[in-house]
């Protein structure tokens, strides 16, 4: 199933756990973890991404516990899943992209070039685009554009 065939609430948990870096695995671990009964696995948070089952109100606790969210934005199926993404991306993508492109090296290669002003406007920049273009895009893409424009700076 494409990413625009999923329902509002499987592409927001898909979305939330990928932004976390978690395995679907990982996150049904954790649920456990929080206190949900130990029958929620990797194969429970897979059909409720796809929609072939909705969460019910004792997962959906859990879920925004573990998924780091109001439970209001997992009760509500008709939230602005974008709008929503758009605004939390400053606080969970740009530390992340941070770490990725120190570890690659840009603090050498950008010799004092962009301003640290340029810069930030840069990553909040990218966290805004990235969080815009929904969950059908491909979360590696926009790295290769910042890094691209980083390099180019």
């Amino acid at each position: 199933m494409g990413d625009d065939a999923r329902p509002p609430l499987g592409c927001m948990i898909h979305d939330l756990r990928t932004t976390l870096g978690y395995s679907q695995s990982r996150l049904a671990r954790e649920l456990v973890r929080l206190g949900h009964d130990d029958t929620v696995t990797a194969h429970t948070v897979s059909r409720w991404e796809l929609g072939k089952r909705t969460p019910r109100a004792y997962s959906l606790r859990y879920l925004a516990a573990a998924l780091d969210v109001p439970l209001a934005v997992l009760e509500d199926a008709a939230v602005d899943r974008r709008s929503f993404l758009t605004t939390v991306a400053g606080t969970v993508i740009a530390p992340a992209v941070a770490a990725d492109l120190v570890r690659a090296g840009f603090a050498a290669a950008l010799d004092g070039h962009p301003a640290v002003d340029e810069w930030s406007a840069m990553l909040q920049q990218y966290g805004h685009d990235y969080m815009s273009q929904g969950c059908g895009r491909d979360p590696a893409a926009p790295r290769v554009g910042l890094a691209a424009a980083a390099a180019a700076a």
